[in-house]
């Protein structure tokens, strides 16, 4: 069974968690198991999206907090650096946030990914333009044909399929 990564915060407004909750809805019901950092926020409403359509939901928890969200079907948890290398290591959506430290790591760490022995896969970034903008400062020059920047879940979930 294919596997996604849905990476994002872990606060979410309203309309980010509908989106969230919309797109673990769609990738269930396309077959494809969804996994993620396992808390709340996107996180959950990932989870609780493809719970809802009998999908399920691993979650990757952080060793030094193993309690996850109640959607997830299952977790583990790992020490950091392990956590995000299973989680980078399937093709990966992500909920853009300004104010989330942990996701732009991820996101970032997953557009260098080759520079860590990572696998070169699929990244879809949900994000405005003026945050499309900022992210490709980052890689310049770098090959980004694995990487994708959209608006909503559904067009994310074409990427991915």
């Amino acid at each position: 069974m294919k596997k996604v990564s849905i990476l994002g915060p872990s606060s979410a407004n309203e309309e980010t968690y509908g989106e969230a909750e919309r797109l673990g809805r769609f990738l269930a019901e396309s077959g494809i198991q969804i996994q993620n950092g396992g808390y709340t926020g996107t996180m959950e409403a990932s989870a609780k999206g493809a719970v809802s359509v009998g999908g399920t939901c691993h979650g990757i928890l952080m060793d030094v907090a193993p309690k996850g969200n109640n959607y997830l079907t299952s977790s583990e948890a790992l020490p950091l650096w392990e956590r995000s290398v299973k989680l980078l290591s399937e093709d990966c959506v992500a909920f853009w946030s300004a104010t989330s430290l942990g996701t732009q790591w991820e996101v970032l760490t997953a557009i260098i990914a080759p520079r860590f022995s990572l696998p070169n896969k699929k990244l879809v970034i949900i994000c405005t333009e003026e945050e499309e903008s900022q992210i490709k400062v980052f890689y310049p020059g770098k090959d980004t044909s694995r990487v994708f920047f959209t608006r909503t879940a559904a067009m994310a979930a074409t990427y991915l399929l």
